[in-house]
């Protein structure tokens, strides 16, 4: 039962396709679950976000041909363009004996720009000696 718990689930990313490095972004996570009969319980998700921020959730339950959805808020902090995010799906259902995983791949194109620098000049206060 723990592997099958695992089979025939999809996740689906949403977020924004251009980002700030080490800025907050908001996201969703949804778990689809495409079997027809049983439902899938307490499923651990562990993305890894450009394959350097790991994104952490839980769902409880996801019905038979339904999907459950997280909300959740994280950064990325290095710059750079990747569309294949690494995924670890872990259950320790049901008696929480064993744990089973299972790594996929969510697709979801993500281009981070560099942190913007502010020259400290524009926080200096009183005369700067510039005429």
């Amino acid at each position: 039962f723990g592997r099958w718990n695992l089979s025939k689930i999809q996740l689906r990313l949403h977020a924004p396709a251009r980002v700030f490095a080490d800025t907050p972004i908001d996201l969703r996570i949804s778990l689809e679950n495409h079997r027809s009969l049983f439902d899938a319980y307490g499923v651990e998700i562990q993305l890894e976000l450009s394959k350097s921020a790991n994104i952490r959730t839980h769902v409880n339950w996801a019905a038979a041909g339904s999907s459950a959805t997280s909300k959740l808020r994280g950064s990325i902090p290095n710059r750079g363009a990747v569309s294949k995010h690494p995924c670890l799906l872990s259950s320790s259902f049901p008696l929480s004996i064993f744990t089973y995983q299972k790594r996929i791949v969510v697709s979801q194109e993500i281009l981070v720009f560099p942190k913007a620098l502010v020259p400290k000049e524009f926080f200096a206060s009183g005369q700067t000696g510039i005429r």
